[in-house]
């Protein structure tokens, strides 16, 4: 049986999703791209689209925070309007499909 990987992203809601198609595609490219560890990433999970990273080699506390953090700190400067703090989910994926 195929390992689990964790991610940690939000999930896009209709908000998130509003906000994004806003966006100019240059900008959006310098924060969402796939296979790049120091940007955001588009997962498709369960019928759901998250914005997030993956959790990879995570093995403390404060290294998940780290990474909460760096996610939280991304999605501001991609999205400054969005003002609320979005609930980051934590979940493991076992098979693959990428937006």
């Amino acid at each position: 049986m195929q390992e689990p990987q964790l991610f940690l992203g939000v999930l896009v809601d209709s908000l998130i999703s509003t906000l994004l198609q806003g966006i100019d595609p240059k900008k959006k490219a310098l924060f969402i791209r796939e296979n790049d560890s120091s940007c955001l990433e588009c997962l498709s999970h369960q019928d759901h689209a998250y914005l997030g990273k993956w959790a990879g080699s995570i093995r403390s506390l404060e290294e998940l925070l780290l990474l909460e953090e760096n996610i939280r700190s991304l999605l501001r400067k991609l999205l400054p309007e969005l003002n609320n703090k979005p609930e980051l989910q934590l979940f493991p994926v076992y098979h693959l499909k990428r937006e």
